[in-house]
């Protein structure tokens, strides 16, 4: 499922007395959902092998509170990594796994791109192979 909730919305101001406010620990999974191990596989069999490899976070790494496993996989197979949203501040300028400029040019050249926690929607022109 993919829920997006526009920023206006989103960053609005409520009045406290009018707020329906969860009760703690009841609003939010309280464990992290776990891959298929034979599709985990795949993908880093497919990340391992690759040429030109390129990551592309979005805002739900952050939100799913998976920004210390991104960085790791970033760091740990020497990827570049590019962020939008939210998980603009996973790495810091300068870091040697932080790009931002050259996505497109990437993108073009990459032969695997990995998109985590972002719109299915396609975004910056990439499509799957069965759309091109």
């Amino acid at each position: 499922m993919y829920l997006e909730i526009p920023r206006d919305i989103l960053d609005r101001e409520v009045d406290l007395t009018k707020a329906v406010i969860p009760k703690p620990g009841f609003y939010r999974a309280s464990t992290k959902s776990i891959g298929d191990p034979n599709d985990i596989e795949k993908l880093a069999d497919i990340l391992v092998n690759s040429e030109r490899p390129a990551i592309l976070y979005g805002q739900q790494v952050w939100t799913a509170r998976g920004h210390e496993e991104a960085i790791a996989l970033l760091r740990g197979l020497d990827i570049p990594g590019y962020f939008n949203g939210g998980s603009r501040g996973l790495l810091p300028p300068g870091d040697p796994h932080h790009f931002d400029r050259t996505r497109g040019n990437a993108f073009a050249e990459a032969d695997v791109i990995l998109i985590v926690g972002y719109s299915v929607r396609f975004p910056h022109g990439i499509r799957p192979a069965h759309q091109q």
